[in-house]
């Protein structure tokens, strides 16, 4: 059973939520612990592309208000119901890589794997820690 439970998002779409975390810790120590950090510089018209692109897939109600799921670690993290379904072809590092090329990066956006996600970050930004 749970050999199937892990597999079905793969093969049969799923409803997406938005996971959405606070740091508490400063920017070198979240690099710090983090196995790949690519810097990507862009402008701050890029950025408020990249940021429009993350609130159109917050899903909204009539009344346009957003549906949060669950929280943990203290309300740390939020789900928020999102727009879209979550399968094979359709992962966390596709949205991300949908993002980044919106906002004018040139980067794939048919990203899978989190290996393809850094080779196509590291062709336009600049690979600080690669473990």
């Amino acid at each position: 059973m749970i050999g199937i439970w892990l597999t079905r998002p793969l093969f049969h779409a799923t409803p997406s939520t938005l996971r959405v975390e606070g740091s508490y810790i400063t920017l070198q120590q979240y690099f710090d612990i983090s196995e790949i950090v690519v810097e990507l510089k862009i402008s701050d018209e890029q950025l408020t592309i990249l940021l429009n692109y993350i609130a159109d897939t917050i899903w909204r109600d009539e009344k346009k208000e957003h549906k949060v799921l669950s929280t943990q670690n203290l309300n740390r993290v939020y789900f928020f119901k999102a727009i879209g379904e979550y399968h094979l072809f359709n992962t966390c590092n596709t949205w991300l890589a949908r993002g980044l090329k919106q906002s004018g990066l040139e980067i794939k956006d048919d990203i899978i794997l989190t290996e393809q996600l850094f080779n196509e970050s590291a062709k336009v930004g600049k690979v600080l820690k690669a473990e």
